[in-house]
């Protein structure tokens, strides 16, 4: 975190098979050999007009627009990264298995253990007071 810089956080909620594009601002800031700088809004509007195939599909579509924009001018650190969600969370996969086993293995022991309990009490001969 750098002093006296101001940060926001958001939430966003993504469905299964959006796309996220994170970039540092080497991307946004670059420039042709005009001057002209590319943007955030230049780069969403090459987003949306990318292919969304897959995450390689959009990210290489992007470089290459960036490529030609602004030729052989670097001025600055380039990072782009393309994420998509997958159909169903794998650690919400595994929580769900992990759960549903150890739910039966209790629930095939508890079972095992009040059988176990009812032949024992069935075989043990009750004491009366006398």
């Amino acid at each position: 975190m750098i002093p006296g810089t101001e940060y926001s956080q958001t939430v966003v909620i993504l469905n299964p098979s959006d796309l996220l594009v994170l970039y540092t601002d080497g991307i946004t800031d670059a420039g042709n050999e005009t001057g002209q700088e590319l943007g955030r809004e230049q780069l969403l509007e090459w987003a949306r007009c990318a292919p969304v195939d897959s995450p390689r599909a959009l990210g290489e579509n992007l470089l290459q627009r960036l490529e030609l924009f602004r030729g052989n001018i670097r001025n600055d650190d380039e990072t782009l990264l393309v994420l998509q969600r997958e159909e169903e969370s794998r650690l919400v996969m595994l929580g769900e298995v992990a759960n549903s086993y150890t739910f039966g293995r209790l629930l095939r022991w508890g079972k095992r253990k009040s059988a176990t309990n009812q032949q024992h009490d069935a075989s043990t001969p009750s004491l009366k007071n006398s």
